[in-house]
């Protein structure tokens, strides 16, 4: 369903099985699965801290927290979690999408890795409620979302003040995917549209070419800038060599 880059190159992957799986990129092999604590959990989305790997159960209504220093899952009571990403202090930032219709129910969620406390904050900037999809963190410290149902947007939370400034994206192109880069700025997929396209802080948008028949999904970003991202419609891996 989705992976991770994590220390010691071991890469993180979860399935619809209730195992963890993990490949080891200097042998080219996997490592024996870690089996979930509940046999009907679904493997979701997972992101990798320096000390955990965190995991969205939707089937569960939990995110799993697995540490890599005793390897003993303990989980978090959420509600239908999407996305998972984690900031430079190891805390889970999720998803929520819920009901645009239910004041309340579609949030970003955080568990403070230190004490495990899960807080939300509503994506709503007062006058348009949207259903958060994927997440990231970016380098500053901003958790930043998209939002693929209508309407559709990119978000951005400040973690410090909790406000939620949504940035809408004109014609649906179906916002996705989502990815920080090391200078500051996000880049996202467009699964409707076929492209991928990169937001300032500001809210400014500038998107790549079109490639009919693509349907990008998954995004992430090389330390040189340079965003990859999955054509799920066209079976192919993608990169936008901006240098």
């Amino acid at each position: 369903t989705d992976i991770a880059q994590g220390s010691g190159g071991i890469l993180y992957i979860t399935s619809n099985d209730p195992t963890l799986m993990r490949f080891n990129v200097a042998t080219q092999s996997f490592e024996t699965p870690v089996q979930m604590p509940n046999t009907i959990a679904l493997g979701g989305n997972v992101a990798v801290s320096a000390t955990d790997v965190w995991i969205t159960d939707f089937n569960n209504d939990v995110v799993w927290r697995y540490p890599l220093s005793d390897g003993q899952f303990t989980s978090s009571p959420v509600t239908d979690p999407a996305d998972v990403a984690v900031d430079v202090a190891g805390n889970a930032w999720f998803t929520q999408p819920g009901d645009v219709n239910a004041p309340g129910t579609s949030t970003i969620g955080r568990i403070d890795a230190a004490s495990g406390a899960v807080t939300t904050t509503p994506t709503t900037d007062g006058s348009t409620t949207v259903a958060p999809r994927s997440v990231t963190v970016a380098a500053d410290g901003q958790v930043w979302f998209t939002a693929r149902f209508t309407p559709q947007a990119v978000g951005r939370l400040d973690p410090t003040t909790g406000v939620v400034t949504i940035f809408p994206t004109p014609s649906n192109p179906g916002p996705e995917g989502i990815a920080a880069s090391p200078d500051g700025s996000i880049w996202f997929t467009q699964t409707t549209k076929g492209n991928i396209a990169n937001i300032t802080n500001a809210g400014v948008i500038t998107e790549g070419r079109v490639v009919k028949g693509s349907g990008p999904v998954g995004i992430t970003v090389a330390p040189n800038g340079d965003p990859w991202y999955t054509m799920m419609a066209a079976n192919k891996v993608a990169t936008l060599q901006l240098r």
